[in-house]
């Protein structure tokens, strides 16, 4: 059987995960997206500033010795590769310096190009006639545009952060910046971007399964919370019994979700209480009404009985008439009693009952009325039962008295009756030879009217009240009948009793 709640956390926990999984790769690439774009504006604001002036060539391996910790933020990485590599090469291509831990088979041909600086643009040329051409003595024409300005030294930004794969296999940052005295490249190795990601990608690894244990903690914690109309419903359901058709369910503080389920299983109740009460009222009428016009027939036929001649047809009809109004007489006793039972108020006489003196009664009664049937009783000391005396004999005569009709028909019957305090129950049980009961008879061996010899009609005598009235009579004290697992061969029945 499946658990509805751990079936509602499992499913949240599992959205969650979910969630969790994606909110983790979208924020790992955001975040790398970030430290990358961090990276190339370091970049160009490295070389706008080496770029922007004149520098001698030696000062470009000071620089690139700085370059080997400015880019590494503490990540590992290798120290003779570094994290940074300088190129440096005049505008017709001579190398005027390179890292000495420039990665092998990275080419220039493969880095980005620099745009010439503007100063070294030339503009177009205006043809200007020599002078005299013009037919006259005129001075030629100035051409000029006003007193000559400033040029920078390199206008131009750097070119964009190009992605570059060295012969290695290793990634690069490169960006070119070019001024009047040259080109400089300069390329950071992505192996620091990666170390960064790892603290990342660590962190989330951590972070996931622990907010994945909370988030299921809390799923269940609020499951619980919310299906707790479904448990008072639940403790309400196992409480309606004959005697608790009355319990309703509070709908105050109800969620809407659950209101009408509430108002419906009242309304349920209800009813079966209303035609619960009706049956039982009825039951219990009709069986006290009975009890008066059999009295009078008993007593009318054992009169025209006594005043007939001794041996003679018409007292053996009077005799048979007053066998079935005793029977008829016992069955209407029974039914009154679990009508009051069913309603709850089986009256009960509580007193100290003998149970030894009890058993050894129904032993004698057993060898009496069946001889060929053993009887064999053994009661464990300090077994003492208090109860409605009247009632307890009436339940031990019904276990007796079915034992007795079902019993093998082989001439070596066997009743046994143990009795034993067990804590605070007193077990009683009673077993007997028999061909057994069937597996699907096991289940109705304690319905009203149920006979499992139903075939054999009433070559055994009976109505199927004896064990449902037992049962009752052992609840109503607080106990309980039931079918006790048997050997082949027989058939047991154990009755608990509050000690």
């Amino acid at each position: 059987m499946r658990s509805f709640r751990l079936r509602l956390a499992l499913l949240a926990a599992t959205l969650a995960g979910i969630s969790l999984a994606a909110f983790g790769a979208v924020a790992w690439w955001m975040i790398r997206d970030g430290i990358v774009a961090q990276l190339d504006m370091e970049i160009r604001a490295q070389l706008t500033r080496e770029m922007s002036r004149p520098r001698p060539p030696e000062h470009w391996q000071v620089y690139d010795e700085r370059l080997r910790t400015a880019f590494r933020g503490g990540a590992d990485i290798d120290a003779p590769m570094g994290a940074a590599v300088l190129l440096v090469t005049a505008h017709d291509g001579a190398i005027i310096y390179q890292s000495a831990r420039w990665p092998a088979g990275l080419r220039l041909e493969s880095l980005p190009q620099p745009a010439p600086p503007r100063g070294q643009r030339r503009s177009p040329e205006v043809s200007r006639p020599e002078f005299g051409e013009r037919g006259d003595d005129r001075p030629p024409p100035r051409f000029d545009d006003g007193p000559a300005r400033p040029r920078p030294f390199a206008e131009q930004a750097p070119t964009p952060i190009a992605p570059v794969i060295a012969s290695d296999g290793k990634s690069w940052r490169f960006a070119a910046m070019a001024n009047r005295d040259g080109r400089a490249f300069l390329g950071v190795d992505l192996a620091l971007v990666d170390a960064q990601m790892r603290g990342v990608r660590n962190a989330l690894l951590l972070a996931f399964p622990l907010s994945l244990t909370l988030i299921a903690l809390g799923s269940w914690y609020i499951s619980n919370r919310a299906l707790s109309p479904v448990r008072r419903l639940t403790a309400t359901i196992r409480g309606v019994t004959a005697q608790g058709l009355n319990r309703r369910l509070a709908d105050k503080d109800t969620d809407l979700e659950f209101a009408q389920l509430v108002e419906v299983f009242n309304r349920m109740l209800e009813r079966l209480e209303r035609s619960f009460q009706q049956a039982s009222r009825f039951s219990s009428d009709a069986a006290h009404e009975l009890k008066t016009p059999l009295a009078i027939l008993q007593g009318e036929i054992e009169r025209a009985m006594a005043n007939e001649q001794a041996g003679s047809a018409l007292q053996s009809q009077f005799a048979a008439l007053l066998d079935e109004v005793r029977r008829l007489h016992g069955i209407v006793h029974k039914l009154l009693l679990l009508s009051r039972a069913d309603a709850g108020r089986m009256a009960l006489a509580r007193a100290p009952f003998d149970l030894r003196q009890a058993l050894a009664d129904l032993a004698e009664d057993v060898h009496l009325l069946a001889p060929g049937i053993k009887v064999d009783v053994r009661i464990g000391p300090g077994v003492r039962l208090s109860g409605d005396a009247d009632l307890l004999k009436q339940a031990l005569q019904n276990l007796v008295g079915n034992a007795v009709k079902y019993n093998s028909d082989s001439g070596k019957g066997w009743i046994r009756i143990r009795a034993a305090q067990k804590r605070t129950q007193v077990q009683i049980e009673l077993a007997n030879s028999s061909t057994g009961i069937a597996p699907e008879h096991r289940d109705k061996i304690f319905e009203r009217f149920f006979r499992a010899d139903q075939a054999r009609g009433r070559t055994v005598d009976g109505l199927g009240l004896g064990l449902p009235l037992a049962r009752e009579i052992a609840r109503a004290h607080g106990g309980d009948l039931s079918l006790a697992p048997s050997a082949p061969g027989e058939v047991a029945f154990v009755l608990a009793l509050p000690a």
